[in-house]
């Protein structure tokens, strides 16, 4: 593999400044604690690479030097000198056709072109993976060859890349030299900065191929393709529960583990997640955020909006002919009895459903996709997780462990019903009176006294 030997790709003096800056006068050590296998014969300048010490030389051997007059480095050649000098100047002459951007470099044009054509030139010859630029490639073969020339003198981690290494030496300086001007947030390295801008920017440059949607970081884009492809990567060692991004893995563990670490310094409630720990505070606060356009009623949780919200959109699948006064809360009521705030219907059986995903899971029974057997009973699955919940009975496995009582349990559903009890909280609201319940059955129950007709 023959690496680029274009007048603009060779190594400039600014990329020699990173590993070794020679000025020929003093033409000193280099200060940083890299380690130095290539020594120049001429001055005893030692460099972390080959490449590097091959830049040096040619300056050795140019009988000419040309100097910036800005930053005062030496260059070999005036055509490398001229190039340099678009550092300074911002002059940015070589134009991408496809995207409109504009480069000062021809190799940094030829290297973002890649982009657009997906061309990867540059293949690791030890496990096959391929590069887009030279550099890159560079820096991804010193994995294979343990070469990790920079290193932190403060915790003595070993970095193969320049950039890397300057990027970790701010954890311990605390330096921070990229700044918001729209806020006035800092940040040590140039990434979590450009991603912060996208706030204020709402650039979303990340596109899903499938559906078209946009975000504003790769990590959300990825996230969002497990809806299309179903993955499950995120995979549970204890109860085998498969989980979609991290985040929601992280939470799913602290089932096991009893973590807790959101806590009530109201009540001393503990939490294992943050979104049910922020509706808890509402009960203590009295916060209602979620606000109908329609009516202004006003709500504690996002579940309980959705279900008001279908009242006026009319999220049904067949007509009510019940008689019921049709002004007023009994008749707002009335609709949500009807609808169960389940606009998923099922024209097979009739069954509704209040998302879309219970709905998918229930459609597997009529399309005959019941792919798991209990093997003591034969029942039949159509979700993985339905027979995971199946087999305990068979197994007497309770891996849901509740910390304030010792009690067991196996499945989640009741373990999180049964520390309802110690903690107080009662999540479902009616609607009607908003009188709280700690369970949904309760709520049902309680919500037929208000679906009587009304006296005439």
């Amino acid at each position: 593999m023959e690496t680029d030997t274009n007048l603009d790709t060779p190594r400039d003096a600014d990329s020699l400044q990173n590993d070794k800056t020679c000025n020929i006068q003093e033409c000193s050590q280099d200060t940083t604690n890299v380690k130095k296998s290539f020594y120049c014969d001429k001055c005893q300048c030692g460099f972390s690479d080959q490449s590097n010490l091959d830049y040096h030389l040619t300056i050795h051997r140019s009988k000419k030097r040309f100097h910036c007059e800005v930053c005062k480095l030496l260059f070999p050649e005036r055509a490398r000198l001229e190039v340099h000098m678009r550092k300074h100047t911002g002059e940015k002459p070589y134009l991408c056709e496809v995207c409109g951007t504009t480069f000062p470099r021809k190799d940094t044009l030829k290297n973002h072109m890649r982009k657009h054509t997906g061309e990867t030139p540059y293949q690791c010859g030890v496990c096959g993976s391929k590069f887009k630029t030279n550099a890159t490639w560079i820096i991804h073969k010193r994995i294979h060859s343990a070469n990790q020339p920079y290193t932190c003198e403060n915790c003595g981690k070993k970095f193969s890349q320049n950039t890397a290494w300057r990027t970790h030496m701010r954890i311990h300086t605390g330096e921070k030299p990229y700044q918001c001007k729209v806020c006035g947030s800092r940040f040590s390295d140039n990434s979590n900065f450009k991603k912060h801008m996208r706030i204020h920017s709402g650039e979303k440059p990340f596109s899903c191929e499938v559906c078209h949607l946009r975000f504003p970081r790769k990590d959300s884009l990825k996230n969002h393709m497990i809806k299309h492809t179903g993955e499950t990567p995120y995979r549970c060692k204890t109860c085998g529960s498969g989980f979609k991004t991290n985040a929601t893995w992280v939470i799913h563990m602290r089932i096991h583990t009893g973590q807790k670490p959101y806590h009530c310094n109201v009540c001393g409630s503990r939490f294992s997640d943050n979104s049910n720990f922020n509706k808890h505070m509402r009960i203590h606060t009295g916060e209602k955020p979620f606000c109908c356009k329609f009516c202004d009623s006003k709500f504690s949780d996002n579940s309980n909006f959705k279900k008001h919200m279908r009242l006026h959109t009319g999220e049904q699948s067949e007509a009510c002919d019940a008689k019921v006064s049709p002004n007023g809360s009994l008749n707002n009521n009335h609709m949500q009895i009807q609808t169960s705030g389940t606009p998923y219907y099922c024209e097979s059986c009739g069954m509704r459903f209040d998302t879309n995903d219970s709905w998918v899971v229930h459609m597997r029974i009529h399309a005959d996709n019941q792919h798991r057997t209990c093997d003591v009973c034969g029942k039949i699955f159509s979700q993985n997780t339905a027979w995971r919940r199946h087999m305990r009975i068979h197994t007497g496995e309770k891996p849901y462990h509740c910390d304030a009582c010792g009690s067991n349990f196996s499945d989640n559903s009741n373990f999180k019903k049964h520390l309802r009890v110690h903690t107080g909280e009662k999540p479902f609201s009616c609607a009607v009176c908003e009188r709280k319940f700690s369970d949904r059955s309760t709520l049902r129950t309680h919500m037929r006294i208000h679906e009587k007709k009304p006296e005439s």
